[in-house]
């Protein structure tokens, strides 16, 4: 489960960020000249009771390397007080 979650979290992380392309290249750099660009995403992740410590660990982890990144602004876990088996990040 927590493999699976950070192979999918780090895909989807990867796809929104990585260039298409030649072309794409040039354009991002030129655009990095020009203006700042800023990605956010917003996850909503759901577990089970049983799972849910595995899943924070493995939110906390994950995120301590994103801060840890050049360029990374925020990245924060969030815990539904009403229903604590759903996360967003």
């Amino acid at each position: 489960m927590k493999t699976l979650f950070l192979t999918v979290a780090v895909a989807l992380a990867a796809a929104a960020c990585a260039p298409k392309g030649p072309k794409a290249v040039e354009e991002q750099a030129t655009a990095q000249t020009t203006e700042t660009k800023m990605i956010r995403l917003n996850v909503f992740v759901t577990t089970t009771p049983e799972n849910l410590a595995e899943v924070v660990e493995g939110l906390n982890t994950l995120a301590a390397a994103s801060r840890a990144e050049t360029g990374c602004e925020g990245y924060e876990i969030f815990q539904s007080t009403i229903e604590p088996t759903r996360l967003i990040i």
